[in-house]
Formats: structure tokens, sequence, C-alpha cells
């Protein structure tokens, strides 16, 4: 590197190709990276079905009880309710959960879509109320889920940076603006969970 006996020519290439091996390393920490991630989520999602399944020797007996009830569910705000009002029973919350799914898909369209919102704002509404295990486990998918965003935003940044040294250029004003809004999306994590926030140059 650095012969003074090369060409510019010359030296743009080695440059070039210094800023390419380097710029594949990034790559693959990246990936390795977003890799953890979705390791990560894939065991706060199990984490997630293991707090919210019931007591199986509940399961059969509570379902015949609350069968009938559900059938005569007829619009969002009851469906909400009884929600409200079974929140606090692990069975009953998880059997009226799989069957408010089943009920959105099988409406479709408008009906669909306004039990949809009316039952996803009951669970809001509740979701502090909900068995510490089910949070952590809820927090914990989210968070993965901000921190896998933010690194994408890193990862197309600093791909278009490389792709433009590596070619002899410098950042354009596009790539400056890109590389600003990952520094803000990167730092709004931060922020939130603890992390290091960095200066935007």
């Amino acid at each position: 590197m650095n012969d003074p006996n090369l060409s510019i020519e010359g030296r743009q290439k080695e440059a070039g190709m210094a800023v390419a091996a380097r710029g594949s390393r990034i790559r693959e920490l990246l990936e390795d990276a977003h890799s953890v991630i979705a390791r990560d989520a894939e065991s706060a999602e199990r984490a997630l079905g293991k707090a919210r399944e019931p007591d199986p020797g509940e399961l059969q007996a509570r379902a015949a009880v609350l069968a009938p009830n559900l059938q005569m569910l007829s619009s969002p705000q009851e469906w909400a309710n009884l929600y409200r009002a079974r929140f606090a029973h692990r069975t009953d919350r998880f059997l009226i959960e799989e069957a408010a799914e089943l009920r959105i898909a099988a409406l479709g369209g408008s009906d669909g879509g306004a039990l949809a919102k009316q039952f996803r704002g009951a669970r809001e509404e509740l979701s502090m109320q909900a068995p510490p295990e089910v949070r952590e486990a809820e927090d914990d998918l989210e968070e993965l889920a901000e921190l896998d965003a933010a690194l994408g935003a890193l990862e197309r940044v600093v791909g278009a940076a490389l792709d433009g040294l590596r070619d002899g250029g410098s950042p354009s004003g596009e790539g400056r603006i890109g590389a600003s809004m990952t520094v803000a999306e990167w730092n709004t994590y931060a922020t939130r969970y603890g992390g290091r926030a960095v200066p935007n140059a």
C-alpha cells in the first residue's frame, strides 16, 4: 500500500481493493448481528408462547364453558368487553385471544378490521396487567425489532458509503442525508434502551 512507484490509477485501484476488503468484513459483521437478533427473537417468541400457554388440564373444560358465550358475541365491543372481564384468567384469556384471531380472519374486510382494531385496543389497555413473563417477552421482541431496524438502516448507509469510496468517490448529499437519518434512528433506539448514542456529523 502507498507504493510511490504506483500511478494515480494504480493507487486508486489499490485503495479500492482495500476498501472492498474492509467493506466485506463490515457487511459480514452486520449480517452476524442480524443472525444473533433473529435467534434472540426466536427465543423470545418461544418464551412468549410458553408464558401464554394455558393449563392443559383446564383448557378443554374452559373451552366448553366459553364456547356458547363466544358464539353469542356480535360486535367488536362485545368481544373487547368479554376479554376485559376474563383477562385475569390465564386460560380464558388464551381462548378468547385465539377465538378473536380466528373470527377476524373469518370476517375479513372492514368487519374484520373493526374487530381487530377494537380487540387490539383492549389488549394494549390491559398490557400492563399481563403476567411479568408475558410483558418481559413482549418487551424483548419489541426491542429486538427496533434494533434490527436500526441495524438495517446502518447497513444500507454503510453499504452506499463503501461503494462510493471503492469507486474512488465520496458520499453524496443523498448519502449524507441517509447517514444523518440513520444516526437519528440509532440514537432513538439507544435513548430508549440505554445504549450509547453517537454524534451526528
